[in-house]
Order: structure tokens, then C-alpha cells, then sequence
């Protein structure tokens, strides 16, 4: 892998940990503003959950070139005998995974039309 894509990868998980810490202060902030004074920030919960995809997704290639994915860490490094059934349930998980964003896509295209 080059260099360059290299800090590619690392500059879109950066941004990526930068927008979890803003979408911890925009809750916050919906939070207290709710409790407080009965006065939600509109949208909100819309920006959370787009944002979410768009964090997994910038953080998504930087984790797996890595090789820092935590679930094959724990998982798999501890229950060898069950390693079958393992991969084949997360199959399973991203089929779905996969067709929810297919809908999420189509929904967020609806969206913006």
C-alpha cells in the first residue's frame, strides 16, 4: 500500500472519530435542551442517523487494512471449534446488513428528490 493512501485511509478515520465527538455533543445538547427548557434541536435524530453510515463507512477500510477488527480478535481467537458457525452467521449479518442499506439508500434518495 502506498504512502499516500495510507494517510488517506488514516485522514478519513480521523475525520470520521472527529464526527463521533460532534455527534456526542449534538445529543448532548438535544438532550439537555429537552430536559431543560422542553425545546429539542430539530433534526437531531435525522443527522444521527446518517451520520452513523457515513462514520462506519470512513472508518470501514482504515479497520480492515489494519487488521484491528475487534470481533476477530475476540471472537474467533477464542472459540477455534466454533469458527464454522461464526463465519457463517456473520455472512448471514452482512447479507442483511447489506439489503438495510439498500433500503436505507433508497429512502435517503427519496429523501433528497
Amino acid at each position: 500500500m502506498t504512502r499516500a493512501f495510507h494517510n488517506l485511509l488514516a485522514g478519513c478515520n480521523a475525520l470520521a472519530s472527529v464526527w463521533v465527538l460532534f455527534i456526542v455533543g449534538l445529543i448532548s445538547a438535544d438532550v439537555i435542551g429537552r430536559a431543560a427548557f422542553n425545546a429539542p434541536l430539530p433534526g437531531v435524530p435525522e443527522i444521527v442517523r446518517f451520520s452513523i453510515v457515513g462514520m462506519v463507512w470512513l472508518q470501514m477500510a482504515y479497520t480492515l487494512r489494519s487488521g484491528n477488527h475487534l470481533r476477530t480478535a475476540l471472537a474467533l481467537g477464542r472459540m477455534p471449534r466454533f469458527q464454522g458457525i461464526l463465519m457463517f452467521r456473520r455472512s448471514l449479518l452482512l447479507r442483511h446488513s447489506l439489503q438495510s442499506q439498500g433500503r436505507g439508500w433508497a429512502v435517503l434518495l427519496e429523501f433528497i428528490a
